[in-house]
């Protein structure tokens, strides 16, 4: 099968993704961005998308003026059982607000 569809007037050809990305490997990025932007401030899609610069590999121009690259946060979670018996004997518990007991608007309220 050619992939083209005669159901619509220009002829619709699906394409999948892994065979797009041989031909343009940006293009399906790019279309990603645009959707998610028209969805979301369809006013500046046009200017927005202007200023999008995607490159192909991990050769690029701009590769000089990175002066440091941000790393994400450490783990600083632990498991269960990470935890010794006396951690787990002494940890804070969070109030539960649903075993709070209403306190009446005014002094002559009686909530019995």
């Amino acid at each position: 099968s050619s992939g083209i569809n005669a159901e619509y007037g220009g002829g619709h050809r699906h394409v999948y993704a892994k065979d797009f990305h041989l031909f343009r490997p940006t293009e399906c990025l790019r279309l990603q961005v645009e959707f998610k932007l028209d969805k979301l401030f369809p006013q500046y899609v046009k200017d927005r998308m202007s200023r999008l610069y995607l490159f192909p590999d991990e050769d690029y121009p701009y590769a000089a003026n990175i002066s440091k690259v941000i790393e994400g946060p450490n783990n600083v979670y632990r498991s269960l059982a990470d935890y010794t018996e006396n951690d787990i004997a002494n940890f804070v518990e969070a109030p539960d607000s649903r075993l709070r007991e209403p306190k009446p608007l005014y002094e002559w309220d009686d909530l019995d």
